[in-house]
């Protein structure tokens, strides 16, 4: 949902993991910046973790820190 809301304004959203960091990032136009911001504000600020979307992504990150 987050990044479908980017989408919508053409653009697009990213992470990374490395050993000691996580890395969040949005390519998106210059008129776009402050939505941008607010976006990645909001993920960080007020997140809503499920269950299921929490088994994902852990696996994912130690997929990504073993590969470094």
């Amino acid at each position: 949902k987050i990044a479908r809301s980017l989408e919508e304004l053409g653009g697009t959203l990213n992470a990374f993991t490395g050993k000691e960091e996580i890395c969040f990032y949005v390519h998106i136009l210059d008129s776009h910046l402050r939505i941008s911001i607010d976006v990645l504000a909001d993920m960080l600020c007020r997140p809503l973790f499920r269950e299921k979307d929490i088994k994902k992504e852990k696996q994912v990150v130690l997929e990504e820190i073993n590969a470094v």
